[in-house]
């Protein structure tokens, strides 16, 4: 540890005598061990962190312009043009067991001039729900606590609780 020499000179450490620490990271206590647990990139907090559920969302848009030869692949058009809105949200758990749940919300816009359509656009919306379970490996949580996102990167604890 080092200290500055000069701490008298400062109005703080004149008046209490103190001296001021300039390597707080070099002293341990016997809080290291606990903070050494809830390290969030290698600690038990982090392997417990797979399990957590996880939120994704995306959206895609294109503008698509195309001139056909024939009005056959055109779907009634030889300029064909579009706007597509792709939107997918999901919500995804992962259990020790090694079974994933997702939740989805899917919406699709698409806004054509095909001759076929009733609507000059139209919107797609559904709900879906996946539920995967591994057969092989990766299944069960015996293989997670040896292999499975629940170990620590140094291997030292076994995390997972059933």
């Amino acid at each position: 540890m080092r200290f500055r020499p000069h701490c008298r000179t400062r109005p703080f450490c004149a008046i209490w005598g103190g001296t001021i620490l300039t390597s707080p990271e070099l002293l341990q206590t016997i809080h290291n061990p606990a903070i050494q647990e809830t390290d969030p990139r290698f600690g038990v907090e982090a392997a417990l962190s797979e399990f957590d559920a996880q939120f994704r969302s995306h959206t895609f848009f294109e503008k698509n312009n195309r001139v056909f030869n024939n009005q056959f692949f055109g779907g009634g058009v030889q300029r064909f043009t579009q706007d597509l809105h792709d939107h997918q949200t999901q919500l995804s758990k992962q259990t020790a067991s090694g079974k994933q749940f997702f939740l989805r919300h899917n919406v699709d816009y698409d806004a054509n001039n095909r001759t076929g359509n009733l609507f000059g656009s139209a919107w797609n919306a559904n709900f879906e729900t996946e539920i995967r379970q591994p057969l092989l490996q990766g299944a069960g949580s015996r293989f997670n606590r040896i292999a499975g996102p629940a170990t620590t990167s140094n291997g030292k604890r076994d995390v997972i609780y059933e």
